[in-house]
């Protein structure tokens, strides 16, 4: 039940994460314009008509819950089981992922967020898109849920060194896959210990096997079930930017409180 998942949320950033109500505003409003700012593709303005607070109002209580989440999501943003000793049992019952790929723990994937920059700075913002962008690399179970996430990088940070960079700085606590141990990597990542790759120079993407002849060769029918199992995290990332609405049309926050 939604309403219950909002209570119970509530009920966290206040017990847990030091959000404290104000003489007008409770924490339920204060999570309820929060909510409202990402799930629009508005402004504060907007913000302002919703809720009959000011402009000042809105902003303040935004960052206060921004910064409760912010510390809520270092804690849940992480492995269940962080030995990763068992397969998951959607591995396990599914002939299209057992045995082959028991030993998955997940899939890594990038993703480009829409971010406002001062003009001086967009150069570096600029990357495939063609537009100003944070590189948001990410990695998702196979039950769509994100077990790391490493945000705040410029549109024209290439991949890998996103994935390096999460490999090196233990502060950022990257979940490490053990020995026997893997996550499904795409074509923009490097291969090497724990880390698969499709093969190149043959059919990755599920359209190009629907509309292509049928699979001949054991290197297209790997990618086709790597294409598959990768597909988990890309719907996990379209679902996101379905919900929230801010990651396709950014306000004009600080660069800090975009990334």
């Amino acid at each position: 039940c939604l309403e219950l998942s909002f209570l119970e949320l509530c009920d966290i950033l206040e017990t847990t994460y030091n959000l404290k109500k104000t003489r007008n505003v409770s924490i339920y409003e204060k999570v309820s314009l929060f909510l409202y700012m990402l799930s629009q593709p508005g402004s504060v303005r907007n913000c302002e008509e919703r809720f009959q607070h000011s402009g000042e109002t809105i902003s303040r209580h935004f960052h206060s819950v921004l910064e409760a989440v912010c510390m809520f999501a270092k804690d849940i943003i992480k492995p269940v089981d962080p030995s990763f000793r068992d397969a998951p049992n959607e591995i396990l019952k599914d002939a299209k992922y057992y045995p082959y790929f028991r030993d998955c723990i997940g899939s890594i994937y990038g993703t480009h967020i829409q971010v406002c920059v001062p003009s001086h700075l967009q150069g570096v913002y600029i990357g495939q898109k063609g537009y100003t962008t944070n590189n948001v690399m990410a990695i998702c179970d196979i039950n769509m849920c994100f077990t790391f996430v490493s945000a705040g990088w410029k549109g024209s940070a290439y991949d890998t060194k996103i994935l390096m960079e999460a490999l090196r700085k233990s502060a950022l606590h990257f979940p490490h896959p053990p020995q026997g141990k893997y996550y499904l990597v795409d074509s923009s990542y490097p291969t090497f210990m724990g880390f698969l790759r499709l093969y190149n120079k043959t059919r990755y993407h599920l359209p190009q096997f629907r509309i292509g002849p049928r699979i001949k060769e054991r290197v297209e029918d790997f990618n086709y079930y790597h294409s598959s199992f990768q597909s988990t995290i890309e719907r996990a990332f379209g679902l996101c930017k379905v919900r929230w609405k801010i990651l396709g049309n950014m306000s004009p926050f600080a660069l800090k409180t975009q990334n």
